[in-house]
C-alpha cells in the first residue's frame, strides 16, 4: 500500500539510528527535502537551513535516519545552541511514509537525545507553507514563539519551542 493510492503503507519494524550527514542516505534525505522545499517556497536561499557535521557531532547534537527493511524513511536533527538549548533541524519524511508516525518517532528519539545531553529547551523553524509539520510539532507539545537567532526576521516561517524535562537521577540505595 502507498499513501498515492490513499492509504499510508505500514511500517512494523522502523529502527532510527543515528547516522553521519554525510553519509548516503542522510544525503539522499536531505536531497528530497531540499527539493521540496524549492517546490514550496521557491527562491528561498538554501543555505538558510544547512546543517554542518560538526554541529552534530558527540556532545554536541545528533542526526537521526529511520528506516525499515534497509529503506531510508526519514530524518531530523538536533543541534546544541547553548548549554540548556537544542534547536531541531532536517525533518522530513518521506512521502511513502507520511501519515504512518514516522516523524513522531524521530521527533520523540530526538527529543530523548536532547535530554540525554542535557537540554531541555528546544527551538525550531518550520514553514508556513508546511502545514503538516506545523500540526506535528503542535500535537507533540512546541508552541509558536517570535522567534530566535538568524530566524528572528525569517519571514516566510514560524518559530516554536518546547520545555521538555531531564532524565531523573536514580535515587540513593541505602548503601550511598
Amino acid at each position: 500500500m502507498t499513501r498515492a493510492e490513499g492509504r499510508t503503507t505500514i511500517f512494523k519494524h522502523v529502527s532510527i539510528i543515528p547516522a553521519q550527514p554525510s553519509g548516503t542516505d542522510a544525503t539522499a534525505l536531505i536531497a528530497h527535502l531540499d527539493a521540496e522545499l524549492a517546490q514550496r517556497y521557491p527562491g528561498l536561499d538554501r543555505d538558510t537551513f544547512m546543517l554542518m557535521p560538526e554541529q552534530v557531532r558527540a556532545g554536541h547534537g545528533v542526526f537521526l535516519i529511520a528506516e525499515a527493511g534497509g529503506e531510508p524513511l526519514g530524518c531530523g536533527a538536533l543541534r546544541r545552541l547553548d548549554g540548556a538549548t537544542g534547536e531541531i533541524k532536517r525533518m522530513y519524511v518521506m512521502p511513502s511514509a507520511r501519515c504512518a508516525r514516522v516523524g513522531r518517532r524521530i521527533l520523540a528519539k530526538l527529543e530523548w537525545h536532547a535530554r540525554q545531553l542535557g537540554m531541555y529547551r528546544l527551538f525550531l523553524h518550520t514553514g508556513l507553507c508546511q502545514p503538516e509539520a506545523i500540526q506535528l510539532y503542535k500535537s507533540t507539545g512546541f508552541a509558536r514563539i517570535t522567534g530566535f537567532g538568524k530566524y528572528n526576521e525569517f519571514s516566510a516561517g514560524l518559530c516554536m519551542a518546547k520545555t521538555i524535562n531531564l532524565p531523573t537521577k536514580p535515587a540513593c540505595s541505602e548503601a550511598d
